[in-house]
């Protein structure tokens, strides 16, 4: 009686081979895998081997190469019996490792046991066609003698033989209908994963990939044969270290592990994944596979990114108006005292040159005040047509003076954009470009380098347009500078626009360069990004929307101061700005009377609603602001000429609301010359015709 050995990790089709096998007369042993099949066959080695090509621990291929170089089993008859045949090559590599037949399930039972027989018989070196009584393996009953009675239980014998041998059949159809079905769901749910978005990648225990659907491929650029059989963790960025260890931890678990993770795609574009991993398991509880769904969220992680530094923006914004105020009016004195101070200083006395540098630290203070509500956007930039390769020649100019010779500097304007021109304010843009070169010069201080400085043409792209929300796709120009210096780490490069951040030495820089730069980008409907890598320099790319205009040059001539012998009604609740308006009013042949209190002055105001022809008063006063004074002077007298001054920064915000009233706006601290300009700007308007006197 011959011996086969049946392989196979599903129970039930190892329970239906064993009973077609034994109604056939063959003894038949089993094994749920091609590790158990080895061990069992090398202690009692079988006649011939029956064994599924998918299969946990060892599969059936791997079985078959081990098989064929034992010396004690290679002979023994080996035959694939499997349902995942789907590729003419797997047919081809079964027979390349030796196999003597590769089935295609389901088979029938009869021609099945057909080919089993035909391939015991060429083993033993005899014909298929030969029919000798040990190869009939038809089972019958023997008896000694030849009475009826023994004839009739032989029959009925047979008979029983044969219904059961029927109802083995029967079952075996059965379990082809189940198969059926279940190839039918098998193939459904293949579709739905070749056609969904997100990415599915399929690895062994030892996270080779097996599968991914085009999803997969399309999201990190690969194909699948380039990826198939690889390491899956050659995509992660994060795989190693704490995450990697807490992704182990989770999977040991028995957990499905899901989070955030960055990977690499063929390009080497970096991308941020929503991760969800599962392990799979056989019936004894080993991890035989991973199942893994990627989602692209690198936008959603922008656009939070995005937020964030809109919300620190923000609350940076809301912290320097409040303090702006105050501030500027305590500038106000200053640099006002100071410039008529100096006008009665005589020319080349001590007191004068003492002078000098309290205005001048008053201007610095200013410009401070000026930096941290630009960063804040809190400030009004005037926008005009600015020839961006201009400027950046100039700057170039005060680089190669300024900067030492171990560092080289390469300028590169593609000859597409030397005309070209953006809106924006060329003092700001200017001081974008000095931010950003002296910050690459510092980066390049110890050992020296290159710093390159390039303009071009671009187009946003798709990328660009998903990693910044506020892009549009349109023309920009694009402001790349690089240097060769130490670089950036993640954790700095993600605070590298935050206010007051700095990694300069104390006394070397303030922290707040970048978050002005940012500002001044954006309130130009731009965007900046940054590339670095420690030890790999830095490059910032800065862009610009092209404006489609040229550029009208403009001549400034400078005049004297304006003045007159009108009569200006001043109002601030502070004493030495109260003071300060009406002797610098009164330097320029003003007549002047000044308050410290809005009710005060607009009773005065009333009484004699003639007497005055103009009104500056301050914005912020207690009781009633300057906004509501002028709103009730005008009322009264709607001709009379306003002035508010502010010393909040917030230009556009301040304009809007004079709308109403149609005042002028002067924004603290000023200067007598600026004072000047607008009393002067404002009275013209005393030569329309009057409306009559409420």
């Amino acid at each position: 009686m011959n011996r086969i050995l049946v392989v196979d990790d599903k129970e039930e089709a190892r329970y239906l081979l064993h009973a077609l096998l034994q109604g056939f007369g063959y003894e038949v042993d089993t094994a749920v895998h091609g590790a158990e099949a080895l061990n069992r066959a090398r202690q009692t080695p079988p006649d011939l081997i029956i064994a599924d090509i998918l299969m946990p621990v060892m599969d059936g291929f791997t079985l078959c190469r081990e098989w064929k170089k034992d010396e004690s089993l290679r002979a023994i008859p080996f035959i694939f019996y499997t349902a995942t045949y789907t590729d003419p090559l797997d047919r081809d590599f079964a027979l390349s490792l030796g196999a003597d037949q590769f089935i295609v399930k389901p088979e029938e039972p009869v021609a099945l046991i057909e080919i089993i027989r035909d391939t015991l018989q060429q083993a033993n070196g005899r014909s298929a066609f030969k029919t000798e009584p040990e190869a009939d393996h038809t089972p019958l009953l023997h008896v000694e003698g030849t009475g009826e009675d023994d004839v009739i239980y032989l029959k009925l014998y047979n008979e029983a033989l044969v219904r059961k041998l029927e109802s083995k059949i029967e079952q075996l159809e059965s379990s082809q209908a189940v198969r059926k079905r279940a190839e039918a769901e098998r193939v459904r749910l293949v579709t739905a994963i070749e056609q969904v978005a997100e990415g599915i990648i399929i690895t062994d225990e030892k996270w080779t990939v097996l599968y991914v659907n085009p999803g997969f491929e399309c999201i990190v650029g690969y194909d699948k044969s380039e990826i198939i059989g690889r390491d899956c963790r050659i995509l992660g960025v994060d795989y190693a270290g704490t995450l990697g260890n807490n992704i182990s931890d989770t999977i040991n678990r028995g957990q499905v592990w899901s989070g955030r993770m960055l990977n690499r795609k063929k390009d080497g574009t970096l991308f941020h994944a929503e991760v969800t991993i599962s392990p799979v398991r056989d019936t004894w509880g080993n991890i035989i596979n991973y199942v893994s769904v990627y989602r692209d969220v690198t936008r959603e992680v922008n656009l939070e990114k995005n937020l964030r530094q809109a919300q620190k923006m923000e609350c940076m914004g809301t912290l320097a108006g409040g303090i702006a105020h105050d501030f500027n009016n305590i500038l106000t004195a200053v640099i006002g005292y100071s410039e008529i101070a100096l006008s009665l200083a005589p020319e080349e006395s001590p007191l004068k040159r003492s002078l000098d540098r309290v205005l001048e630290a008053g201007l610095r203070a200013r410009d401070l005040v000026r930096q941290i509500l630009t960063f804040s956007r809190k400030s009004e930039q005037e926008k005009k047509p600015v020839q961006l390769s201009l400027i950046i020649k100039e700057v170039m100019k005060l680089l190669r003076a300024s900067l030492p010779s171990t560092i080289e500097i390469f300028l590169e304007i593609d000859e597409d954009v030397v005309e070209t021109i953006i809106l924006s304010d060329s003092t700001q843009i200017h001081q974008v470009l000095m931010n950003l070169c002296t910050n690459a010069a510092y980066a390049m201080q110890a050992k020296g380098g290159i710093l390159k400085i390039r303009l071009k043409n671009v187009e946003a792209d798709s990328h660009a347009l998903s990693a910044h929300s506020d892009l549009l796709k349109k023309p920009y120009v694009c402001l790349e500078v690089s240097d060769t210096g130490h670089g950036m780490d993640a954790e700095t490069m993600e605070r590298i626009f935050d206010p007051y951040f700095t990694t300069k030495e104390v006394g070397e820089g303030t922290g707040l360069g970048l978050s002005v730069a940012v500002g001044i980008i954006r309130s130009s409907g731009g965007t900046i990004e940054v590339e670095s890598k420690p030890d790999h320099g830095t490059t910032f790319y800065v862009f610009f929307p092209k404006l489609e205009e040229k550029i009208v040059q403009t001549v400034k001539i400078s005049e004297a101061l304006p003045s007159g012998n009108e009569r200006i009604l001043f109002v601030d609740d502070e004493k030495a700005l109260s003071e300060l308006g009406k002797e610098m009013l009164e330097k320029l042949g003003y007549k002047v009377t000044s308050k410290l209190s809005s009710l005060e002055a607009f009773e005065t105001f009333r009484a004699d609603p003639c007497g005055f022809d103009l009104l500056i008063t301050d914005v912020t006063m207690p009781h009633l602001s300057g906004r509501e004074l002028a709103k009730m002077v005008t009322n009264i007298r709607p001709n009379m000429p306003v002035i508010l001054c502010t010393g909040l920064g917030d230009v556009a915000v301040e304009k809007d609301a004079a709308n109403e009233v149609g005042p002028q706006v002067i924004v603290k601290p000023y200067s007598i010359a600026t004072l000047a300009t607008g009393v002067r700007r404002a009275l013209e308007q005393l030569r329309r015709p009057e409306s009559a006197v409420h």
